[in-house]
């Protein structure tokens, strides 16, 4: 037999005992440890963010392509972006009208904002649909792509440019476009 020293299962067990305890002490704060934590956050909550804005003073715009053109939709009026979508083609349709497609077991029509606006070009087929809402009515926009949503300051000028669709223009020049507007002359 070796004169090598056995293993100490017992020592074993109880460290591995010992490190089960601290993971569980660790996962779960004390009873104390939780109302300090709620008592912070509350009194952070309460107090407000000074140098962050504000909800009501900001708001998100939703900045996508179509071909090289790029346009931005108020936040508020994006009521979502689908991906993917099969278009049904609509014979003897408005060429701005590339289809319609099926939302939650209602039917939207989808355009191609480009001709809407008298710009040229096309949204390839298959590309996302930003669904919009407009006066009462959900319209879908074919687009290239959804680049980004991000914040933006309300008391920027609202001076529209020659079209009554755009309601600004961003500093990267993005057509920040009005919803309201847009689809007045089509409904």
């Amino acid at each position: 037999m070796s004169d090598a020293p056995r293993f100490d299962w017992q020592s074993a067990l109880a460290r591995l005992d010992k490190a089960r305890r601290a993971l569980e002490q660790g996962l779960a704060p004390a009873a104390e440890e939780l109302e300090a934590i709620y008592r912070e956050r509350a009194q952070r909550l309460a107090q407000g963010g000074a140098d962050e804005p504000e909800i009501e003073a900001a708001g998100l715009l939703t900045v996508f392509r179509i071909d090289a053109f790029r346009y931005a939709l108020p936040g508020s009026s994006v009521a979502g972006v689908l991906s993917g979508a099969k278009l049904a083609f609509v014979p003897g349709a408005d060429p701005a009208l590339m289809g319609v497609v099926q939302v939650r077991g209602e039917i939207r029509p989808v355009y191609n904002l480009l001709i809407h606006l008298q710009a040229q070009g096309s949204p390839p087929s298959g590309g996302p649909i930003i669904l919009v809402n407009a006066d009462r009515i959900q319209v879908g926009i074919a687009v290239t792509e959804v680049e980004e949503i991000r914040p933006f300051l309300k008391d920027i000028p609202t001076a529209a440019p020659e079209s009554g669709a755009v309601s600004w223009v961003t500093e990267d020049f993005v057509h920040v476009l009005n919803p309201r507007a847009l689809w007045r002359k089509r409904h």
